[in-house]
């Protein structure tokens, strides 16, 4: 029997609309400081990975930065947060946080550090590099 007929409106995800967009700005910029530093990340490092220029990461990190994340940088701090989170579920605290700055020896970064590689290779590697810390985390 269709859903209308039953009264039940439509089950939708719920989009940035629905939230305060200041509040997950303000809180997905401290996680991302917090992740990028406890890896030791260089400054232009952070910035290519999150796609802001050298002024604004300078006022994200400082914590003066007052505008919005849009949907892509929203995306990457997604992917950066659950990757930091997925690797200390993996590993210990110095393992996981020295993870992304150590040359790896697996295909997909060419003996690279994965930092680089995610620089280098932007959005869709750093889906890659996510996706291959989840599935490590699904075989343990």
């Amino acid at each position: 029997m269709p859903q209308v007929a039953l009264g039940l409106a439509e089950a939708t995800e719920p989009s940035l609309d629905d939230y305060d967009k200041d509040r997950v700005t303000r809180v997905a910029a401290e996680a991302y400081v917090q992740a990028v530093e406890a890896w030791g990340l260089a400054d232009s490092d952070a910035e290519k990975m999150l796609a802001v220029d050298h002024q604004t990461w300078t006022q994200i990190k400082s914590g003066t930065w007052r505008e919005l994340f849009n949907q892509e940088q929203l995306t990457r701090i997604g992917l950066v947060i659950g990757l930091y989170d997925t690797l200390h579920s993996c590993f210990g605290k110095e393992r996981a946080d020295r993870w992304v700055t150590a040359p790896n020896r697996l295909p997909m970064f060419h003996g690279r550090k994965p930092v680089d590689a995610m620089v280098e290779g932007g959005l869709p590697m750093m889906e890659k590099t996510r996706r291959y810390a989840d599935e490590l985390l699904g075989g343990m």
